[in-house]
């Protein structure tokens, strides 16, 4: 009779073990699940990478001035080739010591400008 007791709640217990472990598998997949497709998201999305590069470089004096600038801000924000320069991390690091390359990029961005103006 014992034997069968202990039997019973061994069953029972593996039978609460399941659920409850089959419940952390689900809460611990749907967690990881909305963290990995945000950061999934967030790496694939040009948009989404483009608004976190320039937040990066919008501490930046230099950044700011010619950001503020309705025609480059227009560009920094708009133009593929700027875009294109700026999604590259290396990029943002080198705008982010050497004021030579802040003034190739600048002169990128009016560069743009002056194609789009004499469309």
């Amino acid at each position: 009779m014992a034997e069968t007791i202990f039997g019973l709640l061994y069953q029972a217990a593996m039978f609460v073990f399941g659920i409850l472990s089959r419940l952390a598998m689900w809460l611990l997949g749907s967690f990881f699940e909305e963290k990995l497709s945000s950061v999934l998201e967030d790496s694939y999305d040009p948009k989404k990478k483009l608004e976190r590069q320039i937040g990066k470089l919008q501490g930046e004096h230099w950044f700011n001035e010619l950001e503020a600038d309705y025609r480059y801000g227009y560009i920094i924000w708009n133009n593929g080739k700027v875009e294109k320069y700026l999604s590259d991390d290396e990029n943002i690091s080198l705008l982010l010591k050497l004021p030579e390359a802040q003034m190739q990029f600048a002169q990128l961005v009016k560069g743009e400008h002056r194609k789009f103006v004499d469309r």
